[in-house]
């Protein structure tokens, strides 16, 4: 079987849609699958082809000139799909926009099968971002002609179902993480030492620093926090928000406690040296972070958003709290980081989760099942 992966921004871009394509993909090849990714190509200096974790990358042109670029784009993408139309059965696109829409129609054209993929549910989510302009609704109509469509939360299904989706087309798999990848640490002090940063009781956030991900509340919640607990909070990540985010550290007078560090490669590593993992987003999909922390046997504060509801059993497997709710997130925290036994807790069930239900081995079946009912 030969699939075919169309998304927009992908490596060097990182995000949660990029990072799960890829892992996807490579779990696709390693079980002898055929898995080629078709992306856009910004910068002359990016290969124009290349293999990123035995995946095969194609970039085409796409300048970075706003509307021309994107045009010029989907041009070239329309070309690709229709010369190598006898060198894949499948079309896999993410997120509901001009990409995706391009495939699915193409896709009908050939009449081949297309799937899509999407990414989160709420204020920022495909549905609604779509639902606010002329084009958005154009893209969302398409959207609803792929002959499947994956969803990895509650929120998403009944979003898509008020539009009217047929529900015959709509398939749910979570996103899925690499289990031996991420597990737990050993001596956490020895590991901040390693990582240069002060041994203390460490709580953490991976991910963007953007309005949807909750970064400000969740540094306005630490200042109460660090009132009554020697903690530490490492925040790692880039995005948007940065300046803001430095802005409100400052404000809060929590400097001397709150560590800003730019996104890296190896977030296993600063995940065995916390004692803490929070999502304080706003809105969400299935967060990438949230999964490769649960992985590595950390307790997890989650706001009560798309897939964390699903995923997270409150008091079990994790804490949930209200988004905006400096209460409830100030009191889950105290919790945790006073109570080792409850972290423990947390942290174990937290992995057992991860093991039994997003495996990206097992979760790459669920997509071979589907692909194959299509092809």
């Amino acid at each position: 079987m030969n699939i075919l992966f169309t998304i927009r921004y992908f490596y060097p871009f990182v995000g949660g849609t990029e990072k799960q394509a890829l892992t996807l993909a490579s779990s696709f090849v390693k079980k002898g699958m055929q898995v080629k990714i078709i992306t856009s190509r910004f910068e002359r200096k990016w290969q124009k082809r290349e293999i990123i974790d035995d995946v095969e990358i194609v970039r085409l042109c796409s300048p970075r000139v706003k509307v021309l670029g994107a045009c010029i784009f989907l041009a070239c993408l329309a070309g690709y799909l229709i010369r190598h139309r006898n060198h894949y059965s499948l079309i896999h696109t993410f997120q509901v926009g001009y990409t995706s829409s391009l495939s699915i129609v193409t896709a009908i054209l050939l009449r081949k099968p297309s799937l899509l993929k999407l990414a989160s549910s709420g204020r920022g989510g495909d549905i609604r971002r779509a639902q606010r302009t002329l084009w958005g609704k154009v893209f969302l109509y398409v959207a609803k002609k792929a002959s499947r469509i994956i969803i990895v939360s509650r929120t998403v299904e009944e979003e898509l179902l008020a539009e009217a989706v047929d529900h015959a087309r709509l398939c749910r798999i979570s996103n899925g993480v690499d289990v031996h990848g991420y597990h737990r640490g050993g001596e956490k002090s020895q590991a901040r030492k390693e990582l240069g940063i002060p041994d203390k009781k460490t709580i953490l956030y991976t991910g963007r620093l953007a309005p949807e991900k909750g970064v400000d509340f969740l540094v306005r919640s630490f200042s109460r926090v660090k009132q009554s607990l020697n903690c530490q909070l490492v925040i790692i990540a880039d995005g948007p928000q940065k300046k803001y985010i430095v802005r409100v550290i400052d404000r809060f007078a929590v400097s001397d406690a709150v560590l800003l560090m730019p996104a890296v490669d190896d977030v296993a590593s600063y995940l065995k040296a916390a004692d803490l993992f929070i999502l304080p987003s706003r809105f969400e999909g299935l967060s990438n972070a949230l999964l490769e922390a649960m992985a590595c046997s950390l307790p997890i504060i989650s706001t009560r958003v798309g897939g964390s509801i699903d995923i997270i059993k409150d008091g079990m497997n994790g804490l949930l709290v209200d988004s905006e709710s400096d209460e409830q997130l100030v009191d889950a925290i105290v919790r945790v980081m006073s109570d080792p036994q409850l972290a423990s807790s947390l942290g174990e069930n937290a992995r057992k989760s991860i093991e039994a239900h997003h495996d990206m081995d097992s979760i790459a079946d669920k997509y071979r099942e589907v692909y194959n009912s299509l092809v």
